[in-house]
């Protein structure tokens, strides 16, 4: 007897177990929502490729459902998030696959122009020419479409000149629209053009007037690469006016900034160089001043070699003295006391 009932027990759990299984996959398979909204948290986190998986699954229940039509715009939705996972990844090839399969699918006619913006996008992002969409943003631009949709089309089609080396043709797309990348487009085509001041001049309005834009770091960064580099090109060919002019835009631009300490360096030096010495002792004083300490020995050195060229021999000891003291284990202290023992006796003869 009691066999039988451990029998009939085993038989009921696993019966219960395979009818939760099944109520679970019903429940699931019907409840497609799920994996989409699991998606979209995943997407926020920046779990991408959880993300990708969790859609994929969404989209493979929707389609299992045989659903005819327009596709919902969850559907449409799923479809996007994909492809900017896939752009976040720096998966561009797999990102443009997916956009285009929206774009070439007369089912998704009313997100088409947002696939081909999304996809010209990720070529700017990759940096390169693409006919495909190139075609695409010259076919949608022959049709009137809303004010905001046919600026960002112009725009992208500008970049699309500009990676074919059509700069003229570029520009004249990046002035039809205002917007952040398209104020940079701008700055790209001068640079390219080697209209540099040009190029700077919209840089430098960007980094006043933009800086909360996701793109803000990205100028800045090219802009402290460019300028510095052109300044340096500029003082090794013996032009220190065009130099300075370039180095005092990063001190104007970054006050109190590493970048903004090394600029009043290479002026007073060029100073220096021009046996200019009070100015270059003007900016070495500013490099003391302010509240970066990067340079603060060499300008306190260069400072005093300064007052001993104008012959300022009592304020030359005191501050190579001081330079000294300060910073007893850097490499040029050698040098340092070379002149304080040559100070010494030129102060000695004049008492």
């Amino acid at each position: 007897m009691k066999l039988y009932i451990a029998v009939a027990v085993t038989i009921i759990s696993v019966v219960a177990i395979m009818a939760g299984i099944l109520i679970y996959r019903v429940t699931l398979t019907s409840s497609p929502e799920r994996y989409f909204n699991k998606a979209k948290r995943n997407f926020e986190l920046a779990n991408y490729q959880e993300a990708i998986n969790d859609l994929n699954e969404y989209l493979a229940i929707e389609a299992g459902r045989n659903v005819i039509g327009k596709p919902s715009e969850n559907i449409a939705e799923a479809q996007f998030i994909i492809a900017e996972s896939l752009e976040k990844l720096k998966k561009y090839v797999l990102a443009k696959e997916k956009l285009a399969s929206i774009i070439n699918d007369p089912s998704f006619t009313k997100y088409i122009p947002r696939a081909i913006l999304a996809y010209a996008n990720i070529t700017r992002l990759s940096n390169e020419a693409d006919y495909y969409i190139m075609g695409k943003l010259e076919e949608y631009l022959k049709y009137p479409q809303s004010k905001l949709i046919e600026s960002q089309m112009n725009m992208f089609y500008g970049y699309q000149l500009f990676f074919l080396k059509r700069y003229g043709e570029a520009l004249s797309y990046f002035l039809r629209t205002d917007g952040e990348l398209a104020t940079l487009g701008r700055a790209r085509v001068y640079h390219s053009m080697k209209e540099e001041s040009r190029a700077f001049e919209v840089y430098e309005d960007f980094i006043r007037y933009y800086p909360s834009s996701v793109y803000y770091e990205e100028v800045v960064r090219t802009y402290l690469i460019q300028v510095p580099a052109l300044a340096y090109k500029e003082y090794i060919t013996g032009n220190y006016t065009r130099a300075r002019f370039y180095y005092e835009k990063i001190v104007d631009l970054f006050p109190n900034t590493e970048e903004s300490e090394e600029s009043l360096f290479r002026i007073a030096q060029i100073y220096y160089e021009s046996k200019n010495y009070n100015s270059a002792i003007k900016y070495y004083d500013m490099i003391i001043a302010n509240n970066i300490n990067t340079l603060n020995a060499e300008a306190t050195l260069y400072k005093g070699l300064s007052y001993f060229k104008l012959d300022r021999y009592n304020d030359s000891f005191k501050i190579l003295d001081d330079f000294v003291l300060r910073y007893p284990a850097h490499a040029n202290v050698a040098q340092a006391k070379k002149y304080l023992d040559s100070l010494r006796e030129i102060l000695l003869a004049i008492n």
